[in-house]
């Protein structure tokens, strides 16, 4: 399919005979373009749901998401600080003519679990500036399902209470908080911080699990708005932070990780997570307050089902 100068282009995929409950969904994406960030992705689930894949990224390179698998867990590490951070799609040093892949995307693909995937799903791409063109040579879906949904488990609550400073950057801060009591792999998990702070896009923020799965909640996003991110609960079902629309002092009260936290399911979740701040630059300070994990743990009787679904 051409891909036009500012201009939208669709695909679509039907998908029929896969399980009822979608666990884990991958896309691949042959795009060549001769000029990346030109570039907003989405896919659309049979449900209408929208995730984002990627918004102006890859700067004026050429052909870098041609052959690239989009995975929630395609960056199991990347702890700040960090200035390049490969496998994520908004800090990977891009490369120009060489293929970035895998990627985690813009937006969750954890934001489709639960939806049945049988039906049409569409491939959405926007060009948004002119002068370069390209094609969409192909596509595919790769689907982990189950015939029925798994068990799951009342949400448990984990709080961390004690304060901690986050002194005048640049500067890193850690905060710890210990799990127990979950009988069960992670199915679904969020994350609430109160952090106040005096300048958003100061703050760079991982969360570790016991496992050593380190999730980017943001890097240098809010701009210089104060105190955005003290309150906000990190979810795969919010918008996300990367083209969020901050205000000053008013909490950004759902938000999308840059990473997205199903990169942890599957994981026992007991033992020790850690929180990690880097403030980045000088001038302003604040403090982790305290943060707590919801998490919910599921299990499943029937067999994981794994379906490839490429464009004919």
């Amino acid at each position: 399919v051409p891909i036009a100068d500012v201009a939208t282009t669709t695909s679509t995929i039907t998908v029929s005979g896969a399980g009822a409950y979608l666990w884990d969904v991958d896309v691949t994406t042959f795009i060549r373009h001769t000029f990346a960030a030109d570039l907003d992705i989405t896919i659309t689930s049979p449900a209408g749901t929208v995730v984002t894949l990627t918004t102006d990224n890859g700067a004026g390179n050429d052909d870098v998401f041609n052959g690239t698998v989009w995975d929630d867990s395609a960056n199991p590490g990347g702890q700040v600080p960090y200035v390049t951070n490969n496998g994520l799609v908004t800090d990977h040093a891009y490369v120009n003519g060489v293929l970035a892949s895998p990627l985690v995307p813009e937006g969750a693909l954890a934001k489709f679990v639960g939806e049945n995937p049988n039906g049409v799903w569409t491939l959405t791409i926007v060009d948004d500036l002119a002068g370069d063109t390209g094609t969409l040579d192909q596509w595919a879906l790769s689907l982990t399902t189950f015939a029925t949904a798994p068990t799951q488990a009342p949400v448990q609550s984990f709080v961390q209470n004690t304060p901690v400073a986050i002194p005048t950057g640049p500067a890193v801060v850690a905060s710890n908080l210990v799990v127990s009591g979950l009988t069960h792999a992670i199915c679904k998990i969020s994350v609430r911080t109160s952090i106040p702070h005096s300048f958003g896009a100061d703050l760079d923020i991982t969360l570790q699990s016991p496992n050593g799965t380190v999730v980017t909640l943001t890097t240098d996003n809010g701009a210089g708005n104060d105190n955005i991110f003290n309150g906000t609960v990190w979810d795969s079902s919010g918008p996300p932070v990367t083209d969020y629309v901050f205000t000053n002092l008013v909490v950004a009260a759902l938000l999308s990780p840059e990473e997205s936290l199903g990169a942890f399911m599957g994981e026992s979740g007991n033992g020790t997570w850690i929180l990690t701040v880097s403030d980045d630059l000088a001038g302003d300070g604040g403090s982790i307050d305290s943060w707590q994990l919801d998490i919910s743990t599921c299990t499943c009787a029937e067999p994981v089902v794994r379906q490839a679904v490429p464009v004919p």
